[in-house]
Parts: structure tokens; sequence; C-alpha cells
């Protein structure tokens, strides 16, 4: 019997097992304080929300899943719907579970820049949800 040996067999499974090793890592996160921490985009799918729940009725699933209670809003949400939001950063807020998001905010038919806000998100058990969202 004679065995034949491929060496590229095993060069390409490494190639192959290299992102996905790297990549499960990233997901499950390696060692910390075992804290919640945002998702990369986690926040930019929120900002995109907030556009569509600026039509919603206080109260209901979607303006809930988006803002917390008593969140400090601009008197006329609409406004959200009319503006393009661009997360620039974000960080650590002063209280726990609480980060501070820098956001470019744009004209929704033109694009030209309006101004930057800096808006509060709050964690609500594992989901972040907007507190302060003024606009310029």
């Amino acid at each position: 019997m004679r065995i034949i040996r491929i060496s590229w067999v095993g060069s390409f499974c490494k190639s192959l097992a290299c992102p996905w090793i790297i990549t499960c890592m990233m997901l499950s996160g390696c060692g910390g304080s075992g804290a919640l921490q945002p998702q990369v985009g986690e926040f930019d799918e929120l900002l995109m929300r907030s556009s569509y729940a600026s039509d919603a009725e206080e109260g209901t699933p979607t303006f809930n899943e988006v803002f917390v209670e008593g969140a400090t809003l601009v008197e006329d949400r609409t406004r959200y719907g009319k503006v393009r939001l661009r997360l620039q950063d974000d960080s650590a807020g002063t209280e726990p579970n609480t980060r501070i998001l820098d956001i470019r905010v744009l004209n929704g038919e033109t694009g030209e820049e309006v101004g930057m806000v800096q808006w509060t998100a709050v964690q609500v058990g594992e989901d972040w949800r907007i507190k302060d969202a003024p606009l310029p």
C-alpha cells in the first residue's frame, strides 16, 4: 500500500482555519471583565432605527425598542426622520452601562453637514437604547 501525501491540503486547511479562529475569538471575547460590550455596528443600527421610530407613537414597540422611557427628545420627533446620522465615535459614559455617542448630523436630502451632537445610550438588559437625543 502506498501513501500519497498532498502537502497543499494542510496549508489550505490552515489558511481557512485562521480567519475562522480569529472571527470566533472576536465574537466570543477573550477574557475581560465579563461586562457586555457593544458590538461593532450596533450603535449604527440603533441610529438608523431611531429615524423610523420618529413616526411611531410613544409606548409602541417600535418606539420602545429605540428609546428608553422618559428619553429626552426634540419636540418635533419627525425631525429624526429628516436627517442622516453618522456615528463618529462612542465612549464609556460616566454611569455604568452608558455610552456617549458622538454623531455627525447630515441633511437627509442634500447630505450637507448640519452639525455635531452627543447622544447618550443606556443598556437595558442586553440591548442598547437611546436616552438623550438632541439635534442641532
